[in-house]
């Protein structure tokens, strides 16, 4: 995944091994991790000093929601991937009802592709049930 290459890539992640094998995934296309974070508190930390180009983020941080994260990311414009085992239970704030949201256990071809589909390149997400890489829906 060329695309990636040299892209600064924030990773919060509060599982240690589930962070190391982010890193490495980032690490693997090129790309500088930033990070790991395991808090909220460091994760806003970094994002409100450090220039990124992208974010994969857990939504359970050790009990807390990333939402304030998310909400800081959004406005920076930094384009972000939920990484979660939270995907579908349908608990999103509206305003991310767009994201990206791969579930865990998740294959690392699907998190680069789901987060190089939300920096703007050519890893076209999977739909139609081709991967677990989709766009998280609303649902009535």
């Amino acid at each position: 995944n060329e695309y990636l290459a040299g892209k600064r890539v924030l990773i919060v992640e509060d599982n240690p091994i589930l962070a190391f094998e982010m890193i490495d995934l980032v690490n693997d296309v090129g790309g500088q991790p930033i990070g790991p974070a395991h808090s909220l508190s460091t994760a806003l930390q970094i994002a409100r000093l450090d220039a990124l180009d992208g974010a994969l983020l857990d939504i359970d941080l050790d009990g807390e929601q990333v939402w304030p994260l998310a909400n800081e990311l959004m406005d920076q414009a930094v384009p972000f991937v939920f990484v979660s085992a939270q995907c579908s239970d349908g608990n999103f704030p509206e305003r991310f009802k767009d994201q990206y949201c791969i579930e865990k256990p998740a294959v690392g071809s699907d998190i680069l592709a789901g987060l190089t589909a939300a920096m703007g390149g050519n890893g076209a997400a999977h739909k139609g049930g081709q991967a677990s890489v989709d766009r998280w829906k609303v649902t009535d």
